[in-house]
């Protein structure tokens, strides 16, 4: 993977996108700091090359498939630690949850950190375009201590060969037949807030999602919520400048309190709270389907 080594939002080097097809061997740590320790000296080797003149790549994203045999949530024994997890320690609905997003549970695959994992699928307009294994449980991944933090499996794992993270909106299809759309960071926060919510995976928003988005409110209106500390961040602030000149007056970006996420909070407070901090900023939110949505 061309990330591989890269350091992502939260400044650690993603060295779990460099897989071992064979016996898996590069989940193992001294495994992996060999392999980073190696690819380090031969750097040094390295020559510089003239770079072909590049060709232009579609921006269509190619269907994928499931990393491999999985079962709806619902389908799952109510004590299976993934639907536990889900109903009890986050408070979703298995029903919702496998009705209106497909999550299911990953029981095999060819993929190391896809196996016995929360499987989220990506759709665009109706199609497979991608899928993000999310750990079940909780981890300390926000945690300072450095050597803790490499140790740990990765949050999430997102399908290999595949550009949905920057090319499509995580439940899209749905979110842009509201005539308020709200953009947030994580699958889970579009779980818990509604139909009207986006994810954009992560905090930042490429060119292709800017596009999307803006053609699909051309003529509503859009918010954007961050996590707090995201919102002062230097990629967000150029978002909102762009978009905030795209659509005057009919988009905002809104900062939730200090130790809060829409993941972690009550869907009735959340669409009051986006609803009132939008009319502060002269944004008008409306919680309703357009007419094309009900035709």
């Amino acid at each position: 993977n061309h990330m591989f080594g890269k350091r992502d939002g939260h400044g650690r080097r993603m060295n779990f996108l460099a897989i071992c097809f064979n016996e898996g061997c590069l989940h193992r740590r001294e495994n992996m700091d060999d392999f980073v320790d190696r690819l380090e000296q031969i750097g040094a080797f390295l020559e510089v090359s003239d770079v072909r003149k590049g060709k232009i790549v579609s921006d269509i994203v190619s269907e994928v498939q499931l990393p491999g045999p999985c079962k709806l949530l619902n389908e799952l024994s109510p004590t299976h630690e993934a639907r536990a997890y889900l109903e009890g320690d986050r408070g979703f609905d298995a029903n919702v949850l496998s009705q209106q997003h497909r999550i299911m549970y990953c029981e095999e695959s060819f993929y190391h950190y896809a196996k016995f994992r929360i499987i989220i699928p990506v759709y665009d307009y109706g199609k497979l375009k991608g899928w993000q294994a999310r750990y079940v449980g909780e981890l300390p991944w926000k945690t300072a201590d450095k050597e803790l933090k490499r140790s740990l499996p990765p949050k999430y794992f997102s399908c290999p060969q595949s550009q949905f993270r920057s090319k499509c909106i995580y439940n899209f299809d749905s979110m842009k037949q509201w005539e308020t759309g709200i953009l947030v960071e994580g699958p889970t926060d579009v779980w818990r807030g509604g139909s009207m919510l986006g994810c954009i995976f992560g905090n930042t928003v490429t060119d292709m999602q800017r596009r999307r988005i803006r053609w699909a409110f051309l003529h509503k209106t859009l918010i954007m919520v961050l996590d707090p500390e995201e919102y002062d961040k230097s990629s967000t602030k150029e978002f909102v400048r762009i978009m905030t000149a795209d659509m005057p007056d009919r988009f905002c970006a809104l900062k939730l309190p200090d130790g809060t996420d829409p993941g972690g909070l009550d869907r009735d407070w959340f669409k009051d709270f986006v609803k009132q901090e939008a009319a502060s900023q002269g944004v008008k939110v409306v919680y309703r389907r357009t007419a094309t949505a009900k035709a």
